[in-house]
Formats: structure tokens, C-alpha cells, sequence
């Protein structure tokens, strides 16, 4: 089977409608009443007893405690029968003859339980679960149980808190057919109880919405009690293990994180200490030179006149610098002594690379082609031999 009724009800993915819940109960019914026609007890009706299938089909199942009856004979039978939430007001009270009633009201149980989605008595001993019931279907008295009073049990309790019936009001939500036959079922007297076949002929079969149809009943997935329960188990060890761990202290980084918020509510800063990098240096000592020669404010042609082009294509400085040669420091856009004198290029302003053939740093010996430097001590009469060195 793909269900029980535990099990899909428990369901949080499955909401049963009134529709399907008559048609459950009209079967729970029809089983039961051919149960009880073949004079057999069930005596553990619950809702985890009964099978259902993606057919729309239901099953009762589970018939270890079930046990053949003569009617016309009464018998004692152990009241150790039918689980407490589901178990009868008679058996909690020590009743030993009892009769088929006891099914029937596990059957109102059970249809309670398919209209709130839950047990709707939930003891856990046999007096609480009296008061459960009690508080529900009223305190029993010599009108609506007479003889009560005589069963083996009662004498264990000395006072029963007094509550008035309200069954019909609390189950008023869900329609006056439903509450009607749920006032009937959750008799406390059992001889009030209707049976299974009377049951079957109650308005609630015959009014709208009417029972669906079992192959109109949508497909469920599959829902069984050991499952729900299973969940629950690990639900509540993890509830338990959290509950069992220390408290963790926090780490460095939180603590740290806290102290710097904590400062900054207290200085009325709200923006984050590294928001913006530290000043790691003086920007005034480098300062890109883009002048021209003679109007830059920072560099070795500080307050000079630039340099000026010779005839033969060299360049010549008119201000005599700190070093020998005429200013020629690297750097500059060559001299007198240090130009090429087959160079025809202009100096660029505040940049000047080495390329050959181009003008370069003075104080090196005088190459060939260009490709080297004279000494710091030649003249302006210098020239380029025919061979490219130097003369």
C-alpha cells in the first residue's frame, strides 16, 4: 500500500477536502459494519491501522487484537485493548463486557482526526486521557451515562472535574452534517453510540459535496507512519544535539570586527577604519617634468636657456653647467660634447632615452658610428671622421 491514514495526514505536502474524507469514511464504515455483521471485533481502530492506496481505496488492517464475539452472549474481555487515543471511555474506566461500541468510537476518533489533521485526544495515561475526553464531551453523569458510577475503575478517582459538552460547537467549523455525526459517535455511553449500518444512512453521505468518487481521488506520494516518525526522531535528536553544544565564543575576527564598531559608536565614525589607504609618501618629491626646456621648475635645466642646434646637426649649450663639457648630464638632450654630429633630431621635452645614434650621457669614450660618446674634455671642433669614430 502507498499509505496509511497516519501517514498522510501527518503529511504537510497533502491536505485531504471534505469530499475525500467522506468517501474514507464511508468506507471505514462499510468494512466495519461487515465486521461487525460476521461478529467480529476489531478493537484497535486508528488511523495508522488503515491502508490506503492511489486508487482511492481503503483497507483496514492490523487484526492482532481483533477477536469473534455472540452477541447474545457477554463475556469478560481484557480492557488492555484499542491504544489510549483512541481507546473508549468504558475500557479507560475498567469496563469488561463491552461491545462492538468500542469500534464505533474509535471511528469518531478517526474522522475527527481527518477533519483537524490530528489526534484530538492526546493522553498520555489513561486519567489524563480521561480528562482529555471529558473536556470535550462533557463529565459523565447519571443522565447522559447512568451506571456509570459502577464500573471497576471509578472508584480509583475520587472527583471528576466538571465539564459541560461543547462537540457539536467545536467541530461546528467543518459543517452541521460533520458535527452532528461526530456528537453521535463521541458518545460517552456506549449503548447511545449509533452502529457501522446505521451510521452509513447519515445525511453527511447524501449532501453536498457529495463523497468523491474513488477514481477521481488524486495521487498522493507515498506517506506511512514509520516514515513521519522516523523524521520526527531525527528532527528531535538534532534539537537535542544543538541544544547539548557549549555556547561558541567568537573568534578573532569578530572580536576585532566588534572592538572597532564599538570605537566607532563611540567617536560618532561610522565608516569603516581602512575605508581609504594611508599617504605612504611625499608626492611633492616626484613630480613629472611636461614643461619645455627653460620654463620647468623642477629638473637640471632649472633657469637656463635651452640648448641650440649647430650647423652640422650637433647641439650646443649656451649655459655653462655644474659638470665639464658644457651641462652634458644624462639626461638631457646632448651637447657640444656628447652630441652626434649626424643626429638631426630636436631634444623632446622632459623625456630622452638612450636609441642609438641618438644622443647620450657624456664622460665615455668616444665610439664608432655614433654608437659611443667623446671624452668630457673635447671642443666644439669635433667631428665625425669618415670611418664614424671620433676625433
Amino acid at each position: 500500500m502507498e499509505h496509511d491514514l497516519t501517514g498522510l495526514l501527518e503529511n504537510p505536502k497533502i491536505h485531504l477536502r471534505l469530499e475525500h474524507i467522506k468517501l474514507y469514511l464511508r468506507q471505514l464504515l462499510e468494512g466495519t459494519a461487515y465486521l461487525h455483521a460476521s461478529h467480529v471485533m476489531h478493537r484497535d481502530m486508528k488511523a495508522s491501522n488503515l491502508l490506503l492506496n492511489n486508487a482511492g481505496r481503503l483497507y483496514i488492517a492490523d487484526f492482532g487484537l481483533a477477536r469473534s464475539f455472540n452477541p447474545d452472549e457477554k463475556k469478560d474481555m481484557t480492557k488492555c485493548v484499542v491504544t489510549r487515543w483512541y481507546r473508549p471511555p468504558e475500557l479507560l474506566l475498567g469496563e469488561r463486557k463491552y461491545t462492538t461500541a468500542i469500534d464505533m468510537w474509535g471511528i469518531g476518533c478517526i474522522f475527527a482526526e481527518m477533519l483537524v489533521g490530528k489526534p484530538v485526544f492526546q493522553g498520555n495515561s489513561d486519567l489524563n486521557q480521561i480528562d482529555q475526553v471529558m473536556r470535550i464531551c462533557g463529565s459523565p453523569t447519571t443522565a447522559s451515562w447512568p451506571g456509570w458510577r459502577d464500573l471497576p475503575d471509578c472508584n480509583q478517582v475520587v472527583e471528576f472535574a466538571t465539564y459541560a459538552r461543547h462537540v457539536r460547537e467545536e467541530f461546528a467549523r467543518f459543517g452541521e452534517d460533520a458535527a452532528d455525526l461526530l456528537d453521535q459517535l463521541l458518545q460517552l455511553d456506549p449503548k447511545r453510540r449509533p452502529d457501522a449500518a446505521t451510521a452509513l444512512k447519515h445525511r453527511i453521505f447524501f449532501t453536498a459535496p457529495f463523497p468523491a468518487r474513488p477514481e477521481d481521488m488524486p495521487k498522493f506520494e507515498h506517506s506511512h507512519e514509520f516514515d513521519r516518525r522516523k523524521i520526527r526522531h531525527q528532527q528531535r535528536a538534532q534539537q537535542q544535539q544543538q541544544q547539548a553544544l557549549p555556547p561558541q565564543a567568537p573568534s578573532h575576527h569578530q572580536s576585532t570586527q566588534q572592538h572597532h564598531q564599538q570605537q566607532q559608536r563611540q567617536s560618532g565614525q561610522h565608516q569603516s577604519q581602512y575605508s581609504s589607504p594611508p599617504n605612504r609618501r611625499d608626492s611633492s618629491r616626484y613630480v613629472r617634468r611636461e614643461e619645455p626646456y627653460g620654463t620647468a621648475t623642477n629638473g637640471a635645466n632649472n633657469g637656463r636657456a635651452p640648448p641650440v642646434a649647430r650647423n652640422d646637426g650637433g647641439w650646443e649649450s649656451n649655459a655653462a653647467g655644474p659638470y665639464r663639457g658644457g651641462d652634458a648630464r644624462r639626461g638631457n638632450a646632448g651637447y657640444a660634447n656628447a652630441g652626434n654630429r649626424n643626429s638631426t633630431a630636436a631634444p623632446r621635452s622632459g623625456y630622452h632615452p638612450y636609441p642609438r645614434g641618438n644622443n647620450g650621457a657624456s664622460g665615455g669614450a668616444g665610439g664608432r658610428g655614433g654608437h659611443g660618446h667623446p671624452p668630457h674634455n673635447t671642443n666644439s671642433n669635433n667631428g665625425n671622421r669618415n670611418d664614424g669614430g671620433w676625433r
